[in-house]
């Protein structure tokens, strides 16, 4: 998380209230623009986020929402995440105070429904727990060399991504707005998904 620096973020940018859901998913499937099929673990479909999706698959969904939108739809960089979950805030987490189960999903035995805990200073749910959520951007030890704008530092040779948010499965400073974590950009787990977001012209 360090060192810290100024970042631009040039705008706009949409981001999707909620991370991706199971629904969203099987809608795409069931359309033909995704080839996966997500295990949901128990923790039900519908709006659920899904899980079980790697990097690849996160990119095949977004290449799929834009080619039948015709809007451009892609996943955040870090940087533009991070700003999404601040909302302006520069405290530990978007809102004042200690985390509290009412504040967010942790610590618990699974995902649940997208939306169930309150909103951040944008109107975003659950960028704060429930699932971590792949970015753009290659895995750096540090943000030594990192852009100074919000692009995704998608330079190196790390195999792994960058994961933001937190998860179900996680305490609560892995779901600090500065908390950062990394994958395989091939793996699936039970506790990553995804967000979009889209650019406006």
């Amino acid at each position: 998380e360090k060192p810290q620096r100024a970042v631009n973020v040039a705008g706009p940018l949409a981001v999707g209230v909620f991370p991706v859901t199971f629904e969203e998913w099987d809608a795409a499937k069931a359309a033909g623009g995704v080839k996966g099929a997500p295990k949901d673990d128990g923790f039900g479909r519908g709006a659920v986020p899904v899980v079980n999706v790697n990097f690849p698959d996160a990119h095949e969904y977004v290449r799929w929402a834009s080619a039948k939108s015709g809007e451009r739809y892609r996943l955040l960089s870090e940087a533009e995440w991070e700003y999404a979950c601040r909302a302006g805030s520069e405290g530990a987490y978007a809102f004042s105070g200690e985390l509290t189960p009412k504040m967010a999903n942790f610590g618990a035995k699974g995902a649940v429904e997208a939306g169930r805990y309150p909103a951040n200073g944008f109107g975003l749910h659950d960028l704060h727990g429930n699932v971590r959520e792949w970015v753009e951007d290659l895995w750096h030890d540090t943000y030594s060399g990192a852009p100074s704008d919000a692009i995704a530092w998608t330079s190196g040779h790390s195999g792994m991504r960058v994961v933001r948010g937190g998860a179900w499965i996680d305490g609560p400073g892995m779901l600090r707005s500065a908390g950062r974590g990394r994958a395989d950009a091939n793996e699936r787990c039970n506790f990553i998904g995804f967000r979009v977001a889209r650019e406006i012209a």
